[in-house]
């Protein structure tokens, strides 16, 4: 009698997660729970345990966005935005951490898409980025999953908003 654990496939929990599928909005908050509390623990432990490989990674990546046209290149800068997550969750040095993450932003995928092309978004999404890694790079762990809670709260925010104008 007990718990046993194995390792995990993301394929299979990926498969699971797919069901949820049909975006309306109040499938898209419900996701978006699950993602800011785990993101939240993510930018939290990276504060704790980010070491100086992950800090260049997460910096190159955020240096990038900011070169790149969030309209004319909108896959690089979604798969820029993607990867700074997935960096992050890998920072936190917990491996099922990083392997949910990425489950996460596999169903956000079309959703992603979408958020960087309302006008607006794509800068303030890594002007928040930048205060992420800030706090992660100072070491401020509660700094950094406050400031991960308001960028996911605020990129959820956006897409209530254009949401609600897409129905008017």
């Amino acid at each position: 009698m007990g718990i046993f654990v194995s390792t995990v496939d993301s394929n299979a929990v990926g498969r699971q997660l797919s069901s949820l599928l049909s975006y309306n909005l109040e499938t898209l908050e419900h996701i978006y729970e699950v993602r800011i509390l785990l993101e939240k623990a993510s930018a939290f432990w990276a504060a704790e345990r980010c070491t100086e490989e992950d800090y260049q990674r997460i910096r190159s990546l955020l240096e990038e966005a900011r070169s790149v046209d969030p309209v004319d290149y909108a896959d690089r800068f979604v798969d820029l935005n993607r990867n700074f997550h997935l960096c992050i969750a890998e920072a936190s040095q917990n491996p099922v951490v990083a392997m949910m993450t990425e489950n996460i932003l596999n169903l956000l995928e079309t959703t992603s898409d979408e958020t960087h092309t309302i006008p607006g978004r794509a800068l303030r999404s890594i002007d928040e980025h930048e205060k992420v890694l800030t706090a992660i790079v100072e070491r401020r762990p509660d700094e950094a999953k406050k400031t991960m809670e308001e960028h996911l709260s605020s990129v959820l925010t956006t897409l209530r908003n254009n949401k609600d104008s897409e129905q008017s």
